[in-house]
Protein backbone atom coordinates (compact mmCIF):
# COMPACT_ATOMS: atom_id res chain seq x y z
CA UNK A 1 0.00 0.00 0.00
CA UNK A 2 1.00 3.50 -1.28
CA UNK A 3 1.86 5.55 2.06
CA UNK A 4 -0.42 8.95 2.33
CA UNK A 5 1.81 11.82 1.02
CA UNK A 6 -0.48 14.96 1.35
CA UNK A 7 -2.84 16.48 3.26
CA UNK A 8 -4.15 20.02 2.91
CA UNK A 9 -6.54 22.25 4.89
CA UNK A 10 -8.66 25.39 3.12
CA UNK A 11 -7.79 29.21 4.33
CA UNK A 12 -10.43 30.92 2.12
CA UNK A 13 -11.33 34.86 1.91
CA UNK A 14 -10.65 37.75 -0.57
CA UNK A 15 -7.10 38.51 -1.01
CA UNK A 16 -5.06 41.54 -2.75
CA UNK A 17 -2.17 39.38 -4.02
CA UNK A 18 -1.33 35.83 -3.87
CA UNK A 19 1.95 34.69 -2.96
CA UNK A 20 3.70 33.28 -5.83
CA UNK A 21 4.94 29.22 -5.49
CA UNK A 22 8.41 28.89 -7.07
CA UNK A 23 7.39 26.37 -9.48
CA UNK A 24 3.21 26.97 -9.42
CA UNK A 25 2.31 24.42 -12.20
CA UNK A 26 -1.09 25.62 -13.16
CA UNK A 27 -4.46 24.51 -14.16
CA UNK A 28 -8.24 25.68 -14.90
CA UNK A 29 -11.75 25.20 -15.34
CA UNK A 30 -15.24 26.25 -15.36
CA UNK A 31 -18.86 25.37 -15.37
CA UNK A 32 -21.41 27.69 -15.94
CA UNK A 33 -21.50 29.66 -13.03
CA UNK A 34 -18.50 29.23 -12.23
CA UNK A 35 -14.54 29.76 -13.40
CA UNK A 36 -11.57 29.11 -11.88
CA UNK A 37 -7.79 29.20 -12.28
CA UNK A 38 -5.30 27.45 -9.60
CA UNK A 39 -1.52 26.97 -9.19
CA UNK A 40 0.33 24.32 -6.94
CA UNK A 41 4.45 25.30 -6.44
CA UNK A 42 6.93 23.62 -4.93
CA UNK A 43 7.36 21.29 -2.46
CA UNK A 44 10.65 22.08 -0.70
CA UNK A 45 12.36 20.14 1.81
CA UNK A 46 14.70 22.18 4.51
CA UNK A 47 16.24 18.85 6.48
CA UNK A 48 13.85 16.01 7.82
CA UNK A 49 10.57 16.41 8.46
CA UNK A 50 7.31 17.69 6.74
CA UNK A 51 7.19 20.59 3.91
CA UNK A 52 4.30 22.81 2.59
CA UNK A 53 3.17 23.52 -1.00
CA UNK A 54 1.35 26.17 -1.73
CA UNK A 55 -2.17 25.89 -3.47
CA UNK A 56 -3.86 28.97 -4.91
CA UNK A 57 -7.59 28.87 -6.64
CA UNK A 58 -8.42 32.54 -8.05
CA UNK A 59 -12.35 32.39 -8.87
CA UNK A 60 -15.18 33.65 -10.33
CA UNK A 61 -19.15 33.07 -10.11
CA UNK A 62 -21.47 34.49 -12.64
CA UNK A 63 -25.15 34.20 -13.72
CA UNK A 64 -28.69 35.33 -12.48
CA UNK A 65 -28.46 33.61 -9.18
CA UNK A 66 -24.82 34.72 -8.31
CA UNK A 67 -26.03 35.25 -4.56
CA UNK A 68 -27.14 31.75 -4.57
CA UNK A 69 -23.94 29.97 -5.92
CA UNK A 70 -21.73 27.76 -3.62
CA UNK A 71 -18.49 26.59 -5.61
CA UNK A 72 -15.85 24.47 -4.54
CA UNK A 73 -12.92 22.70 -5.86
CA UNK A 74 -11.45 19.06 -5.51
CA UNK A 75 -7.42 18.77 -6.02
CA UNK A 76 -5.84 15.34 -6.31
CA UNK A 77 -2.29 14.50 -5.78
CA UNK A 78 -0.47 11.03 -6.51
CA UNK A 79 3.02 10.10 -7.63
CA UNK A 80 3.56 10.67 -11.46
CA UNK A 81 2.28 7.21 -13.13
CA UNK A 82 0.05 6.13 -10.38
CA UNK A 83 -3.48 5.78 -10.22
CA UNK A 84 -3.73 4.18 -6.59
CA UNK A 85 -5.88 5.90 -4.74
CA UNK A 86 -3.85 5.45 -1.40
CA UNK A 87 -1.81 7.93 -2.68
CA UNK A 88 -4.42 10.90 -3.00
CA UNK A 89 -5.00 13.49 -1.33
CA UNK A 90 -7.52 15.88 -1.71
CA UNK A 91 -8.25 20.09 -0.89
CA UNK A 92 -11.74 21.55 -1.21
CA UNK A 93 -12.81 25.02 -0.89
CA UNK A 94 -16.38 26.55 -0.72
CA UNK A 95 -16.10 29.85 -2.53
CA UNK A 96 -19.39 32.52 -1.15
CA UNK A 97 -17.64 35.76 -2.20
CA UNK A 98 -18.74 36.94 -5.63
CA UNK A 99 -15.22 36.74 -6.65
CA UNK A 100 -11.55 36.18 -4.87
CA UNK A 101 -8.88 34.04 -4.32
CA UNK A 102 -8.45 30.83 -1.71
CA UNK A 103 -5.38 29.54 -0.61
CA UNK A 104 -4.12 26.81 0.83
CA UNK A 105 -1.12 24.28 1.06
CA UNK A 106 -0.33 20.45 0.47
CA UNK A 107 1.88 19.07 3.49
CA UNK A 108 4.24 16.79 2.31
CA UNK A 109 6.27 14.61 5.12
CA UNK A 110 9.55 13.25 4.01
CA UNK A 111 9.03 9.65 6.08
CA UNK A 112 6.83 9.14 2.62
CA UNK A 113 8.64 10.10 -0.19
CA UNK A 114 10.43 7.15 -2.43
CA UNK A 115 14.10 7.39 -3.75
CA UNK A 116 13.08 8.60 -7.12
CA UNK A 117 9.87 10.50 -6.40
CA UNK A 118 10.57 13.86 -7.86
CA UNK A 119 6.82 15.14 -8.82
CA UNK A 120 3.32 14.39 -8.54
CA UNK A 121 0.51 14.60 -10.60
CA UNK A 122 -2.52 16.96 -10.24
CA UNK A 123 -5.46 16.70 -11.00
CA UNK A 124 -9.09 18.13 -9.90
CA UNK A 125 -12.70 18.92 -10.55
CA UNK A 126 -14.54 22.26 -10.42
CA UNK A 127 -18.32 22.04 -9.21
CA UNK A 128 -20.91 25.01 -8.94
CA UNK A 129 -23.81 23.96 -6.33
CA UNK A 130 -27.07 26.65 -6.74
CA UNK A 131 -29.04 26.07 -3.52
CA UNK A 132 -32.08 25.31 -5.83
CA UNK A 133 -30.91 22.15 -6.68
CA UNK A 134 -29.14 22.55 -9.91
CA UNK A 135 -25.21 20.46 -9.66
CA UNK A 136 -22.82 21.12 -12.56
CA UNK A 137 -19.14 20.22 -12.78
CA UNK A 138 -16.21 20.35 -14.64
CA UNK A 139 -12.77 18.69 -15.17
CA UNK A 140 -9.96 21.06 -14.15
CA UNK A 141 -6.92 20.57 -16.79
CA UNK A 142 -3.90 18.86 -14.73
CA UNK A 143 -0.17 20.18 -13.28
CA UNK A 144 2.21 18.74 -11.66
CA UNK A 145 3.64 19.46 -8.35
CA UNK A 146 7.45 19.20 -8.27
CA UNK A 147 9.54 17.64 -4.80
CA UNK A 148 12.51 19.44 -4.38
CA UNK A 149 15.11 17.72 -1.93
CA UNK A 150 18.33 18.34 -0.35
CA UNK A 151 21.24 17.80 -1.93
CA UNK A 152 23.81 15.13 -0.76
CA UNK A 153 27.29 14.57 -0.74
CA UNK A 154 28.84 10.92 -0.13
CA UNK A 155 32.71 11.45 0.79
CA UNK A 156 35.34 8.87 -0.69
CA UNK A 157 35.20 5.76 1.94
CA UNK A 158 37.99 4.93 3.73
CA UNK A 159 39.60 1.30 4.14
CA UNK A 160 41.38 0.29 7.08
CA UNK A 161 42.36 -3.35 7.12
CA UNK A 162 42.81 -5.20 10.98
CA UNK A 163 43.41 -8.50 12.83
CA UNK A 164 46.36 -10.33 13.20
CA UNK A 165 44.97 -13.85 12.60
CA UNK A 166 41.41 -13.03 10.69
CA UNK A 167 41.75 -10.42 8.93
CA UNK A 168 38.83 -7.61 8.63
CA UNK A 169 37.91 -4.15 7.00
CA UNK A 170 36.59 -1.14 8.61
CA UNK A 171 35.46 0.88 6.04
CA UNK A 172 34.14 4.40 7.38
CA UNK A 173 33.21 8.00 5.55
CA UNK A 174 30.36 10.79 5.81
CA UNK A 175 27.26 11.27 4.05
CA UNK A 176 26.29 15.25 4.50
CA UNK A 177 23.30 17.45 2.76
CA UNK A 178 23.07 20.82 2.25
CA UNK A 179 19.21 22.62 3.94
CA UNK A 180 18.51 25.78 2.83
CA UNK A 181 18.23 27.25 6.17
CA UNK A 182 19.69 24.45 8.55
CA UNK A 183 23.15 24.40 7.11
CA UNK A 184 25.30 20.98 6.10
CA UNK A 185 23.81 17.88 8.72
CA UNK A 186 24.07 14.19 8.34
CA UNK A 187 21.74 12.75 5.88
CA UNK A 188 18.93 10.35 6.78
CA UNK A 189 17.96 6.61 5.62
CA UNK A 190 20.40 4.23 4.96
CA UNK A 191 23.73 4.01 3.69
CA UNK A 192 24.29 1.24 1.79
CA UNK A 193 27.62 -1.27 1.13
CA UNK A 194 27.76 -3.27 -1.72
CA UNK A 195 30.88 -5.08 -3.49
CA UNK A 196 31.75 -6.73 -6.81
CA UNK A 197 34.14 -9.02 -6.89
CA UNK A 198 37.07 -8.88 -9.50
CA UNK A 199 36.23 -10.08 -12.71
CA UNK A 200 31.97 -10.11 -12.30
CA UNK A 201 29.17 -7.56 -12.86
CA UNK A 202 26.94 -8.68 -10.61
CA UNK A 203 26.39 -6.27 -7.01
CA UNK A 204 25.76 -7.84 -3.96
CA UNK A 205 24.61 -5.75 -0.92
CA UNK A 206 27.06 -6.71 2.41
CA UNK A 207 25.77 -4.57 4.73
CA UNK A 208 23.90 -1.31 5.37
CA UNK A 209 23.78 1.40 8.21
CA UNK A 210 22.76 4.63 9.08
CA UNK A 211 24.94 8.00 9.61
CA UNK A 212 24.72 10.06 12.97
CA UNK A 213 23.84 13.84 12.90
CA UNK A 214 27.22 14.59 11.79
CA UNK A 215 26.95 12.35 9.02
CA UNK A 216 29.54 10.28 10.08
CA UNK A 217 28.33 6.42 9.61
CA UNK A 218 30.94 3.35 9.71
CA UNK A 219 31.23 -0.69 9.14
CA UNK A 220 33.05 -1.98 11.86
CA UNK A 221 33.51 -5.49 10.58
CA UNK A 222 33.52 -6.45 7.05
CA UNK A 223 35.01 -9.95 6.26
CA UNK A 224 37.63 -9.96 3.79
CA UNK A 225 35.08 -13.00 1.86
CA UNK A 226 32.82 -10.42 1.74
CA UNK A 227 34.99 -8.29 0.22
CA UNK A 228 38.25 -9.64 -0.97
CA UNK A 229 41.37 -7.81 -3.05
CA UNK A 230 40.57 -6.12 -5.41
CA UNK A 231 36.89 -5.97 -5.59
CA UNK A 232 34.91 -2.51 -5.68
CA UNK A 233 32.72 -1.23 -2.99
CA UNK A 234 30.12 0.95 -3.80
CA UNK A 235 28.70 2.90 -1.12
CA UNK A 236 24.97 4.86 -1.47
CA UNK A 237 22.71 6.34 0.22
CA UNK A 238 18.99 5.67 -0.16
CA UNK A 239 15.41 6.38 1.58
CA UNK A 240 16.19 9.52 2.62
CA UNK A 241 13.04 11.17 1.66
CA UNK A 242 13.78 14.77 2.18
CA UNK A 243 17.66 14.54 0.54
CA UNK A 244 18.56 12.84 -2.53
CA UNK A 245 20.35 9.79 -3.31
CA UNK A 246 23.80 9.56 -3.97
CA UNK A 247 26.48 7.20 -4.35
CA UNK A 248 30.76 6.46 -4.71
CA UNK A 249 32.99 3.40 -5.65
CA UNK A 250 36.21 2.92 -4.38
CA UNK A 251 38.36 0.01 -5.28
CA UNK A 252 39.87 -2.56 -2.06
CA UNK A 253 42.95 -3.14 -2.09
Amino acid sequence: MKKKLFTGVATLGVIALGVAPLHAGTGSGATPNLSASYSVGDAQFDGSGCTQALITINYTKSGAEIDDISGRVRLESRYAGSSDSNANSTFIGYFEPQQGIATSEFTICSFAVEDGMTSMEVTGTIVSDVFTGTETSATLTPTTLDIIQNPTKLSKPKLVSKGSFVKYRVITGTAKATTLTKGVVGADGRIVLEARKSGSKKWVEVNSTSADSFGKWDFSYVSYRDVPRNSTIRISVKDCGWCTTDQVTVKAR
